[in-house]
């Protein structure tokens, strides 16, 4: 399961669900490039490029499809990657 947080939130945004979720479920919580703890984005922030790193992230930390979890603006780029990506998803949860 990737998580993936709203524009401008972070990782630690998803902290309850990560704690509810440990022990039951291989979840990840992400910071976007420029955010939290991630390194600073040298580029002009695309919606592109930003779904592009969720699907090498993807590829990084799963062995297969995952389901993907996206809070406002994450709900956006887990939208985009599944349309872009079928392959990658096997569910989609949206919340707002």
């Amino acid at each position: 399961m990737v998580l993936i947080a709203g524009r401008n939130d972070t990782a630690l945004s998803w902290g309850p669900v990560l704690a509810a979720l440990a022990g039951r479920v291989h979840a990840v919580a992400y910071d976007r490039a420029g955010l939290g703890d991630s390194d600073p984005d040298r580029q002009s922030p695309s919606t592109e490029r930003t779904v592009a790193d969720l699907s090498r992230l993807i590829n990084v930390v799963s062995a297969g499809p995952c389901l993907l979890a996206g809070h406002s603006y994450g709900g956006l780029l887990g939208l985009l990657l599944a349309a872009a990506h079928p392959h990658q998803v096997t569910r989609l949860v949206l919340l707002d």
